[in-house]
């Protein structure tokens, strides 16, 4: 038997069939070979961008390594700075640490000098308080004494006045040989005494003889010159400012005045209060307040 009688082989109508169909083969060819290109184009875009994105992620890897290392180094570089200036910290720490105890340390020994110093002085001031406490009895004590002498010397100074307001009264004021009302004038050794207690003129007591020298009285000089006792007169010479003047029949208890004008502006007084032979005595009364003075 051929092989066209076979059972397996095509009939002739379906041969007919594919023959009738063969010319769109080349259509699907051509848009199988469109579509495989532009599968093509399609997978080689995308391989080129899948390229590009390898290449961007290995240069994105790279700069992070970069600053992974830049970031390592700084935080090396901190880490560094960081201990030293934890060093440097702790080092200005045990410094200040250290000036704080000395500055402590020297509080309390200023604090315990002052409270030294403060009980020193306490007790030097208590012991100064107890002196003065005594000296303070002891002036008490003493002011009363002093009031009481001060009374006693009252009471005397009265008495005294007292007495010499009495010796005063004996006392007379006459004018002078010059016309010019003298001071109160003494007769006796008593109310001399009383003149010169009055303290208003300068006393000097004085006895002459009669004689040719001079005699210092005061702050003159004088010469008796010539005396009569029966009569209680005499004559007398004064020198004074360069000046003599003799003071002729004077009689006893008779102001003799002159004026010595370098020394005072008021008169010079000369007493004779007794005459006995060849001898007077009485005193010379001067004024306290003198020319140069004023």
């Amino acid at each position: 038997m051929s092989n066209f009688d076979s059972p397996n082989q095509p009939t002739p109508v379906i041969e007919q069939k594919r023959a009738s169909h063969s010319p769109w083969l080349p259509v699907l060819a051509v848009g199988l070979a469109g579509i495989a290109g532009f599968s093509f184009y399609q997978a080689n875009h995308q391989s080129t961008q899948l390229d590009s994105l390898r290449h961007d992620l290995a240069t994105s890897q790279q700069e992070v390594a970069t600053l992974r290392a830049g970031v390592d180094k700084v935080d090396t570089t901190a880490r560094g700075s960081l201990d030293e200036l934890r060093q440097q910290l702790t080092t200005e720490h045990k410094g200040v640490t250290q000036s704080i105890s000395r500055v402590q340390e020297g509080t309390r020994r200023h604090l315990d000098e002052v409270v030294k110093k403060s009980a020193a002085q306490q007790a030097e001031l208590a012991n100064e308080l107890s002196t003065v406490k005594t000296a303070a009895a002891d002036t008490s004590s003493k002011v009363e004494g002093v009031t009481t002498e001060v009374a006693s010397v009252k009471s005397d100074v009265a008495s005294a006045r007292t007495a010499l307001d009495s010796a005063t009264n004996d006392l007379k004021r006459v004018n002078g040989d010059m016309g010019v009302m003298s001071g109160l004038i003494a007769t006796n050794g008593k109310e001399i005494q009383s003149l010169r207690e009055l303290g208003d003129r300068n006393i000097y007591e004085f006895k002459l003889t009669r004689s040719n020298t001079m005699q210092k009285v005061g702050d003159i000089q004088m010469r008796l010159a010539k005396v009569n006792a029966k009569k209680n007169r005499y004559t007398m010479v004064v020198f004074a400012d360069d000046r003599t003047v003799e003071k002729k029949d004077k009689t006893t208890n008779e102001p003799v005045q002159f004026y010595v004008a370098s020394k005072a502006r008021m008169p010079y007084e000369v007493v004779v209060n007794s005459v006995t032979g060849d001898t007077v005595t009485g005193y010379l009364a001067t004024p306290k307040v003198n020319s140069a003075s004023r």
